[in-house]
């Protein structure tokens, strides 16, 4: 164990038995839990099976030995530590430990790396990530490997040293949290989540125009911006790109842009680089808690390039970001504007210095380069390349986003746990900046870092501004379930601290030993409360056989377990999908309404396309109850325009439903879309395993305008 110094003014005694007692509660209640959870999976009975089998009850009773003899070991060394030396020494001199790890050399890290991916594969490839599911058998496991991680990453020493330590966390948390990202790369064609296949035909309207059934020189609408279209259809610049292409892409673009960003904020001249690369990690975890939509993180970088580099070029590059931020979401325009002052006003050369006037002149210009694109309207709006209409007025952006505010309703119930996010915006927010929030005040405390009053100005008026526009965001309907609307505050939260460790946080941290030992257990947070929700989600997402599926039922209890339908269910579909296509097309147009991307990887035939009510545009509309919107859609019902429609399943509940998650979502979703849509046309299929419906026009639709003026649609 480590034996941690005092902090200036607290006894030494004090503060370590605080940690022996933190850490020993933390140990036996993290064991206990996992031995309970492992108990309810081996014994528990439920409809598969009565008893529990004998070799899992044998496993059980291992396991629970096992967890003893663990934390009997961890409470020794916390409070024997004499004791416990003498039994490490024994053990050390009878099977030559210290031995192992200078025979493997440089290896060790390759052993520690397989250790790792196969922790990771057996969650995430394999069935038993849907049978091992429980938060704290899972965290046992992971400290489990830490220790033994830190074994091998540590040098000179008996066990483990911080060093060690520290780097096993590290290294775990990144690779939880990239498995997290890119477990979504499959050639499946069909969706993986609720927007996910519409999304890839959204980021191929302008390099992969030509895969569609159009006119040449009209643009396709979509929901999504411009910004964020050409940067996600990259891949369709390719001759031949294929969804499992795509799905890699989106995977890098959700990751490394991040570790770049920490990258250049933390590397600095007269630093250590395996500083940097740890902070760059740390950077992608802490940013992944949004997680944080790519253009904004790319605007940052670009922002974070110039912090002090000459005018001229810190004014170009900032306006080229908050363009870039603009065109790919409005409500960043502000953004790299007040980034940039608030890092040219906390640059090293400013380092503890009270502002003059002068000083404010170089931040305020970057500021207004940063918002060009706003002042100058149309000059620099983005190209009516495949947007919808969304009623943002560029010329007077605080009003649209008051009006876009207005038009759909605010869930304030949102910010506390709801079965939306369990956890609810205020309690993972807190929980996401804690260990940093610390580390940041032990710094200023400590007079490491010293910025003035004008300084702390220049960071506290972002981080409440763009605080407050995030939670409002997190309320409004159709949101709430993540931190991604708390994007520009995260990121400006990382900015401070990279202005706190260019400004004294560096040095601090190589000099001051003494205290370092007393904040280890919150540097350990910061790369652990990061990477619980991404080892959380691991799990396999692929067909299993009925074997595997039999077993994951016997231990949960699950009548329905989560997995992809097998590759003849899928060509099955697909085979029904194209017959009914083909089927209906020369009678008249085909509606897409979900599966867009059928059309985008030629798993369907080329069809003329019908852009219009495309799933995600439909649920912004039905979220604003704008009935102007659907009254278009009402008519081509009504007229029957559309031979086939495909959809997700539509159906209209005939009962109360009991709380769920986005239920209110769903309720707007069924008056406004599911039933409309029912009433006129009817299934002509339903294919539950791929979630898709295809839907043919009612013969008999005299009732539906009195059916839809009793749901309220219609006045």
């Amino acid at each position: 164990p480590l034996n941690p110094k005092a902090l200036s003014g607290l006894p030494q005694f004090q503060l370590c038995m605080y940690r022996k007692i933190l850490h020993s509660l933390l140990i036996i209640w993290l064991a206990f839990q996992s031995v309970l959870e492992l108990f309810v999976l081996v014994f528990q009975p439920n409809a598969y099976r009565s008893t529990a089998a004998p070799m899992w009850a044998l496993f059980f009773g291992i396991f629970s030995l096992y967890t003893l003899l663990f934390s009997g070991a961890n409470l020794l060394a916390f409070w024997q530590p004499q004791r416990w030396h003498k039994v490490a020494d024994a053990l050390r001199a009878k099977f030559n430990i210290s031995s192992v790890r200078q025979r493997l050399g440089w290896g060790r890290y390759g052993v520690g790396g397989l250790l790792t991916l196969g922790m990771i594969y057996v969650l995430q490839y394999t069935a038993w990530g849907l049978v091992f599911r429980g938060v704290y058998l899972r965290a046992f496991l992971w400290l489990n490997l830490i220790y033994v991680l830190a074994f091998l990453f540590s040098d000179n020493a008996y066990w483990a040293n911080w060093h060690g330590l520290l780097g096993a966390v590290a290294f775990t948390s990144l690779a939880f949290g990239l498995a997290s990202v890119f477990a979504n790369i499959l050639s499946y064609p069909f969706s993986l989540y609720w927007s996910d296949g519409n999304r890839l035909w959204d980021y191929s309207l302008i390099f992969g125009k030509h895969l569609y059934d159009y006119t040449a020189d009209q643009p396709i609408p979509s929901l999504t911006s411009w910004g964020r279209q050409v940067l996600w259809g990259i891949p369709f610049l390719l001759p031949q790109s294929s969804i499992w292409l795509n799905r890699l892409w989106s995977a890098i673009l959700y990751s490394m842009p991040s570790m770049i960003l920490g990258w250049v904020l933390f590397a600095t001249k007269k630093g250590k680089k395996r500083d940097a690369l740890l902070l760059a990690g740390w950077a992608f975890l802490f940013l992944n808690q949004g997680p944080i939509y790519t253009p904004l993180t790319l605007a940052a970088i670009l922002v974070a390039l110039v912090w002090e580099r000459p005018f001229w070029l810190a004014v170009v590059a900032v306006a080229m970001a908050g363009y870039y931020a603009e065109v790919s979401r409005f409500t960043w325009v502000l953004a790299p504007a007040v980034w940039a002052g608030m890092l040219r006003l906390n640059g090293s050369k400013l380092k503890g210095v009270r502002l003059g006037w002068r000083d404010w002149v170089v931040p305020v210009l970057l500021g207004i380069s940063g918002l060009l694109p706003w002042l100058l309207g149309t000059i620099l709006s983005p190209p009516p390349v495949s947007t919808v209409q969304t009623s943002v007025d560029q010329s007077n952006l605080l009003k649209s986003a008051w009006a876009i505010v207005q038009s759909q309703p605010l869930m304030w119930s949102r910010l506390l746990p709801s079965p939306t996010y369990p956890e609810g915006i205020l309690l993972a927010l807190m929980l996401a900046i804690a260990p940093l929030f610390f580390l940041l005040i032990v710094l200023y405390r400590r007079g490491a870092w010293t910025p003035s009053f004008g300084q702390r100005v220049a960071i506290w008026l972002p981080l409440l501004g763009f605080g407050a526009m995030g939670l409002v965001a997190s309320t409004k309907i159709g949101g709430g379930n993540n931190l991604h609307n708390m994007d520009m505050f995260l990121i400006t939260l990382l900015f401070v601290a990279a202005i706190a460790w260019r400004n004294g946080g560096r040095e601090w941290f190589e000099t001051e030993q003494r205290y370092i030992s007393a904040l280890q257990p919150m540097l350990l947070l910061a790369f652990v409360l990061p990477a619980l929700p991404a080892l959380r989600s691991l799990a396999p997402l692929q067909s299993f056989s009925q074997a595997e599926i039999r077993r994951v039922q016997i231990f949960t209890g699950t009548k329905i377990v989560e997995s992809l339908p097998e590759e003849a269910q899928v060509r099955d579909a697909l085979r029904a999908i194209n017959n009914a296509v083909q089927e209906y097309a020369p009678l008249g147009e085909v509606l897409f309404i979900d599966q867009r991307q059928l059309l985008t990887f030629g798993e369907v035939p080329k069809i003329p396309l019908v852009p219009e009510y495309e799933k995600k545009v439909l649920m912004n509309e039905a979220l604003a109850s704008d009935a102007d919107y659907f009254a278009d859609y009402y008519a081509d019902l009504a007229a029957q325009r559309f031979s086939l429609i495909i959809s997700e399943p539509l159906k209209v509940p005939d009962a109360v439903r009991d709380a769920g998650s986005f239920e209110a979502e769903g309720d707007l979703w069924t008056k406004w879309v599911a039933a409309p849509t029912l009433c006129y046309y009817k299934p002509l299929f339903t294919l539950k395993d791929v979630y898709v419906q295809a839907l043919v026009p009612r013969t008999d639709t005299s009732d539906c305008e009195s059916y839809l003026i009793e749901w309220g649609v219609l006045p």
